[in-house]
């Protein structure tokens, strides 16, 4: 059993430079990056809901992050597991799998933006 001060996140709170709080990271491991759902952004007429479980978290509606050169992650992030849809142009494209940890403080931090 690992002890509660030695568990590794699962969502980070992500503030913009003014120190507001915005929304939620998480490590996506079908693109081995991080992602971001907008759950508090004034400036967007809808922004992701978000249950408010942090160790089975919960965003609605999906998340669509597209990099560039064509790659595609389409999710669902429901009770704790990601569900990668069919149009997702990685190999977990169709698979469900749980939520990862983020490694460490150090790893890089990759904070591309959805767009729903």
């Amino acid at each position: 059993m690992v002890a509660q001060g030695d568990m590794k996140p699962k969502l980070r709170p992500i503030e913009n430079q003014a120190g507001r709080f915005m929304g939620y990271m998480f490590f996506c491991p079908g693109c081995r990056r991080a992602h971001f759902f907008r759950t508090n952004d004034p400036r967007r007429s809808r922004n992701w809901t978000f249950n408010g479980n942090s160790e089975e978290p919960t965003f609605s509606p999906s998340l669509l992050t597209q990099f560039p050169g064509g790659t595609r992650c389409h999710l669902y992030l429901r009770r704790g597991r990601i569900r990668f849809l069919s149009d997702c142009t990685h190999p977990m494209a169709g698979r469900t799998v749980d939520m990862v940890d983020f490694e460490d403080e150090d790893e890089d931090e990759d904070e591309e933006r959805g767009e729903r």
